[in-house]
């Protein structure tokens, strides 16, 4: 919010849409003209956001009372974007999210150990990425994110990249095998 005023008979409220995965739940006192520009969701206010790894688009009025609509400005989306509060209460709803395109994910590489029968941390990569839903099926993307380990090779047949997770636990692994090497032994009559 752009500022709150002295007038403290009015209270809006801000609640999570009930078919949305994110949940916001705050209440403001508040009275005068206002803009949704500073409006909790983004990096100005902090929420309790009850599932990450998506991005509130607005909020809507969830009211038929043309007479209360009257003082509103709805965005392309049906989002408020500005409203005179008066002295009157309300409740706006979250008005749709949509997946943060910076969701965290992680890229593990090991390789073979000397004796090949496992394999060991070598390192690992922070990369972001659009969180995957249903709809939308967002995934890692480690095979354009391979390293150059000299001695090793890469086991691309292996690597199975995963959906994005909302929460950002996803790891991804990149398996190396060592490098084959061929030694001929030349007598040149020796012995």
């Amino acid at each position: 919010l752009e500022s709150i005023n002295e007038d403290t008979s009015s209270i809006i409220s801000f609640k999570k849409d009930r078919n949305s995965p994110v949940a916001f739940e705050l209440a403001y006192t508040i009275g005068g003209d206002y803009t949704v520009q500073d409006l909790p969701g983004n990096e100005d206010e902090k929420v309790d956001q009850l599932n990450p790894g998506f991005d509130l688009i607005g909020w809507k009025l969830e009211d038929t009372d043309s007479d209360l609509r009257s003082v509103f400005t709805f965005d392309d989306k049906g989002c408020v974007k500005s409203f005179h509060m008066g002295t009157r209460s309300l409740t706006l709803y979250g008005g749709g999210y949509i997946a943060a395109s910076d969701t965290p994910y992680k890229i593990i590489y090991k390789t073979q150990n000397i004796t090949m029968d496992g394999y060991d941390y070598y390192d690992e990569q922070a990369m972001t990425g659009t969180t995957s839903t249903p709809d939308a099926p967002s995934y890692t993307d480690a095979t354009n994110n391979l390293k150059n380990i000299t001695g090793f090779t890469a086991r691309t047949d292996l690597l199975t990249e995963r959906e994005i997770k909302a929460d950002g636990t996803t790891v991804v692994e990149v398996l190396y095998d060592r490098n084959a090497y061929t030694l001929t032994f030349h007598a040149n009559d020796g012995s």
